[in-house]
């Protein structure tokens, strides 16, 4: 766990605590599939409008 501590620390800055650490990990897992799902989303309808896009400069 320090080590997380430590490489949050040294990207932001910012100091954080143990605890906040291991809370952020299991609010993350929680949000996991959601997150996957929602990607996948965005992905797919990302696509799906360049294909259109691609076929108005035609």
């Amino acid at each position: 766990m320090r080590l997380v501590v430590a490489a949050i620390s040294h990207r932001t800055g910012m100091t954080i605590g143990k605890r906040q650490v291991e809370q952020m990990a299991a609010r993350a897992v929680r949000h996991f599939d959601g997150f996957y799902a929602l990607r996948d989303e965005r992905r797919t309808g990302a696509g799906s409008l360049h294909a259109v896009l691609h076929e108005q400069e035609r």
